[in-house]
């Protein structure tokens, strides 16, 4: 669940509170009550005019907020008014609890409605489920605790319980959840005999299916088989789904990879290399930057090593991390870019293609995504890294010349036969 979206949308309907208390210490409780009420319709109105409609939730809330200080000013009491904020937490509770009993299809459908541009793995949903139980505890308890300081303690008393202890509740569960998660990954680590530092890549099969975890130095050990099956078809049609396989001369435990390749409206691709100072060495995604160790470019003017030219990013997926989730941390640590620039750009990462890439060394089950985006970027990684946008005759140019990467290059006809294989079937 997302903590902080909850939080967000508890926070509107607590200005009014904190402005009745502050209201009420010094002038009284009428006039109190006169101004939540009407900071109430203010913030209402003021959602309206900024996004040209109503908040469902705000204009629950002013009206639940109208109705009981309307109550409260003519029972001249203000109880009613005090009761708002744990009626509003035991209709999120409810909420919440209906989300737990219905089929889980229906939680993996809210949530990513809620958090546009993110899919959840069915293979979360448990863990998901368990943290909105917790947060379904959190709020019946507050609300209860809401409504017996309304009853019984005084006004001051009750603005503290009603507002602030709420995120308190929350910021300690989410404390207590990261130090279990942490605890887990240590735990995880220490049974795969995993070094400090050092990453742990799930194991998959030819499905992407997670069948066990192992530290990075295994993986690229070149010392353990993972599939005695035969290589897959050399090439395969357009979209994630179609698994292609290079022709390779070892196969190892198979780990789950992603390359991005970014395209802007002009239909240029943005590639990146990591300069003069690059590494050279076998391709190979690596934990942040320009995430691939180049291969040996075309000699420079002084003489030294250029690194290729290579797409925007190229990583491991971690044990516990999702695909999407990964790419996302990608964009956001190796480009510069967040969620919310690409929520502004409306856009999101597109699968396209997925492989099976074997070497020497290593066998990883690699997934490629376009993201059409314009920038722009802030690169990190390699000291030097540059990057920018190449038109495809400026592509052409740079192959002839030697300047892209080997595995660039092959995924890039992978890609263009797709493409043309998927317009013959259309015509």
């Amino acid at each position: 669940m997302n903590l902080s979206r909850i939080l967000r949308s508890l926070l509107p309907s607590f200005i009014p509170l904190i402005a009745y208390v502050l209201v009420d210490t010094f002038l009284g409780e009428r006039i109190g009550l006169y101004a939540g009420i009407g900071i109430g319709v203010i913030e209402f109105v003021v959602v309206l005019v900024r996004d040209r409609k109503p908040d469902p939730f705000v204009a629950a809330d002013t009206l639940l907020l109208a109705l009981a200080g309307a109550i409260s000013l003519i029972s001249n009491n203000d109880i009613w008014f005090k009761l708002k904020p744990a009626v509003i937490e035991l209709v999120f509770s409810a909420s919440f609890a209906l989300l737990l009993v219905l089929p889980e299809r229906y939680l993996k459908a809210y949530m990513e409605r809620q958090l546009k541009g993110f899919e959840f793995p069915d293979s979360t949903l448990p863990a998901m489920r368990k943290s909105l139980g917790a947060m379904l505890a959190i709020l019946a308890v507050h609300a209860g605790l809401t409504a017996w300081s309304a009853v019984a303690l005084s006004t001051k008393a009750w603005g503290f319980i009603s507002g602030v202890l709420l995120y308190i509740l929350f910021g300690v569960f989410a404390l207590a959840e990261f130090a279990y998660a942490k605890l887990h990954v240590r735990k995880a680590r220490n049974a795969a005999g995993a070094t400090r530092g050092e990453a742990l890549l799930p194991i998959v099969d030819e499905t992407g299916k997670v069948t066990g975890q192992a530290p990075e130095r295994l993986c690229h050990s070149g010392s353990f088989a993972a599939v005695d099956a035969p290589p897959a078809p050399a090439h395969a049609g357009p979209g994630a789904d179609n698994a292609v396989s290079a022709n390779a001369p070892g196969r190892h435990l198979l780990h789950p990879a992603y390359r991005l390749l970014v395209v802007d409206d002009r239909g240029r691709l943005f590639l990146r290399r990591a300069g003069p100072a690059g590494p050279a060495g076998p391709a190979g995604p690596a934990a942040a930057g320009a995430d691939e160790a180049s291969p040996p470019g075309a000699a420079g003017a002084s003489g030294g090593a250029v690194a290729h030219w290579d797409v925007a990013l190229s990583r491991h997926i971690e044990a516990g991390e999702g695909l999407d989730a990964a790419i996302m941390r990608g964009i956001r640590e190796g480009l510069g870019v967040t969620s919310m620039n690409l929520e502004a750009a409306k856009t999101r990462p597109q699968p396209s293609l997925r492989y099976r890439r074997d070497d020497e060394t290593e066998s990883e089950l690699v997934f490629v995504f376009f993201l059409p985006f314009a920038g722009p970027f802030s690169l990190a990684g390699h000291e030097g890294a540059e990057g920018r946008f190449f038109a495809p005759e400026e592509i052409g140019e740079a192959a002839r010349a030697g300047l892209l990467s080997p595995r660039f290059l092959d995924e890039y006809r992978m890609l263009a036969e797709a493409s043309r294989a998927g317009q013959g079937r259309q015509a």
